[in-house]
C-alpha cells in the first residue's frame, strides 16, 4: 500500500513538535540510495525538506536534504543518498521534517523514537537500488565549490548521441552541462551550477525519451586538515619553534628561525621594519630576541612597541648607514609605494655581512587601504635583495597554498580554483656590497614619499587582516 504526505502524517496520533513523519517502511533491496519520497501535502510555504532513514538492526543511517521547490512524477521527490546496506526485505525506520535546519540529526531521531508505533504496519515507499558498478559509470574527475555554487568536470560511460540534453540538478536549481565526446562510448562533462553547499546533487540527461537520474559523488580532496590556531596558542607556538627541532616545519619557517637565532646576539644590533601591532595579526617580536644588543622597531606611525617613527624607503637615512646587523619585516612590503628604494635603503643600513629577512603576501586580498600596493613572488625577491642589488641569496621560496575563486564563472575563469598561489613569499639574504647612492632611484621625493606612507591607517584594526 502507498500513501501520500497527507495520509502519512494523518497517521501520527499526535502532530509532534519536529517531525511530519514518523514512519517504518520494508525495503526490498540489498543496498539503497535512494527512495522517491510522496509529497503531495507539504505545509504551505516550506522551504527545505530533510530526510532520515536509518536500519535499527545495524544502527547504519543517512540524511538527505532537499530544497522545496520542485517535484518528480506523480508529486514524488527522488531522495538520494550514500549508498547503505540493507537486510533484504527488511524494516526501516522513516523519519521527515520540513524547515529543520538549525534540529540535528540526534534531535530528530529522538523525536522518532518517541512518538514512532511500532505496532503499524510498515508503509511501502519506492526503493532505488545503487547501481551495479559498471553499469552507465559517472565519475567526478575534479570540481570546486563556494557558497554561491559547483562546478563539477567529469566523465559518463555513454555515447553523446544517447545523452541529449544533460543537466547538473539540486533542488529546484538546475544548469545545462558541456558534453564532450572521448571516443569508445564515453563523454566529459562540464558545467556550473548555483548551488547551496551540502545539497544532493544529480546528473540528468535523456534516455530513450525517459529523464535519467544520476547521482553525483564528489571526491574527497587531499588537503590536511588542520587545526585552527587563537592568537595566544600561535604566540606559544612560534616561542616553542624558536627553541625547539621541527622536521615538519615550512622551510620558511626553518629560515627564519635561523635568522632569528643568528639576530639574538648581544653583538647585534635588529630593525623590525614594520614593527606596531594592529590587531591579532600581527605581534611585537621583541621578545623573541632578547639576546639582541639593541633591537630597533621602526613604523610609520607612533606606538608603543615602536622606537623610531619614519619613512622606511629611507631606512638608511633614519639609522645611519651601515649602522645595523640585522632587518626584516613581517607583511609590510606590500604596503611599500617603492619597494625597490627600500631594498637599496635595508642594504646601506646594513653592515656588510648583515642579514635580512622579508616575508610578504603572494596572493591575498586586499587590506589596509588605500596602502596596499604590490604582491610578490619569490622570484620577484630575489631580485630586490639579490646579487645585483648586493645581497646573497641565503633561502627563497613561497609557502602556504591559497586557491582564488572568481566572480566570473565562465572560459578561464572556471579554471581558476584549480591553480592556487601561495600566501607568502620569504627571502633571507646576507649583504655582500654596499650600493652606491645613486644606484638605486626614482622621480619622488622624501616629504612626497613621507606623506604617501602616513596614508596607511593609523587605528589599531584587528579584523582587517595583515
Amino acid at each position: 500500500m502507498t500513501f501520500s504526505l497527507t495520509d502519512l502524517r494523518a497517521r501520527l496520533s499526535r502532530r509532534p513538535a519536529l517531525l511530519a513523519i514518523a514512519e517504518r517502511f520494508r525495503c526490498d533491496v540489498e543496498t539503497l540510495d535512494g527512495i522517491d519520497l510522496p509529497l503531495s501535502g507539504a505545509p504551505e510555504g516550506a522551504r527545505q525538506i530533510d530526510v532520515l532513514i536509518r536500519d535499527p538492526q545495524s544502527g547504519r543511517s543517512r540524511h538527505a536534504s532537499w530544497s522545496m521547490g520542485g517535484t518528480g512524477p506523480a508529486g514524488s521527490v527522488p531522495i538520494s543518498f550514500s549508498p547503505m546496506p540493507v537486510p533484504r526485505a527488511g524494516i526501516l525506520d522513516l523519519a521527515v521534517a520540513f524547515d529543520a535546519q538549525m534540529v540535528s540529526s540526534a534531535a530528530l531521531w529522538e523525536e522518532f523514537d518517541r512518538i514512532a508505533g511500532t505496532d503499524r504496519e510498515p508503509i511501502t515507499i519506492p526503493c532505488r537500488a545503487a547501481r551495479v558498478p559498471g553499469e552507465a559509470p559517472l565519475t567526478v574527475t575534479r570540481f570546486w565549490c563556494d557558497k554561491n555554487g559547483l562546478f563539477v568536470e567529469g566523465e559518463i560511460l555513454r555515447p553523446a548521441a544517447e545523452l541529449g540534453a544533460a543537466t547538473l540538478v539540486s533542488g529546484e536549481d538546475r544548469a545545462k552541462l558541456e558534453i564532450v565526446p572521448l571516443g569508445a562510448g564515453r563523454c566529459r562533462f562540464s558545467g556550473y551550477l548555483a548551488w547551496r553547499a551540502g545539497m544532493p546533487v544529480f546528473f540528468a540527461h535523456e534516455s530513450d525519451g525517459e529523464i535519467a537520474v544520476l547521482p553525483l559523488t564528489l571526491p574527497r580532496g587531499d588537503l590536511p586538515a588542520t587545526r585552527w590556531k587563537g592568537r595566544d596558542e600561535w604566540d606559544e607556538t612560534l616561542a616553542e619553534a624558536m627553541d625547539a627541532e621541527d622536521a615538519e616545519e615550512s622551510q620558511a619557517a626553518a629560515s627564519f628561525k635561523h635568522f632569528v637565532r643568528s639576530a639574538d646576539s648581544a653583538a647585534m644590533t635588529v630593525v623590525e621594519v614594520g614593527g606596531r601591532v594592529v590587531g591579532d595579526a600581527s605581534q611585537a617580536m621583541r621578545r623573541f630576541m632578547p639576546q639582541a644588543g639593541r633591537f630597533i622597531s621602526v613604523d610609520i606611525h607612533a606606538s608603543e612597541h615602536v622606537d623610531v617613527v619614519g619613512d622606511a624607503h629611507y631606512l638608511d637615512e633614519l639609522l645611519g648607514r651601515e649602522s645595523v646587523d640585522a632587518v626584516f619585516s613581517l607583511s609590510v612590503m606590500e604596503h611599500l609605494a617603492y619597494p625597490w628604494l627600500f631594498a637599496a635603503a635595508v642594504n646601506r643600513a646594513l653592515k656588510p655581512g648583515g642579514l635580512v629577512f622579508q616575508s610578504t603576501p603572494h596572493t591575498w586580498p586586499l587590506h589596509e587601504t588605500p596602502n596596499d600596493f604590490w604582491r610578490f613572488s619569490d622570484e620577484a625577491l630575489k631580485i630586490l635583495f639579490g646579487p645585483q642589488t648586493g645581497f646573497e641569496i641565503i633561502d627563497a621560496g613561497m609557502v602556504n597554498r591559497i586557491w582564488l575563486y572568481p566572480e566570473e564563472r565562465r572560459g578561464a575563469f572556471v579554471d581558476m580554483p584549480f591553480n592556487y598561489g601561495y600566501g607568502n613569499a620569504y627571502i633571507y639574504a646576507r649583504k655582500t656590497r654596499t650600493i652606491d647612492p645613486g644606484a638605486v632611484t626614482w622621480p619622488v621625493d622624501a616629504a612626497a614619499s613621507d606623506v604617501l606612507a602616513r596614508s596607511y591607517p593609523q587605528a589599531d584594526r584587528a579584523s582587517r587582516g595583515r
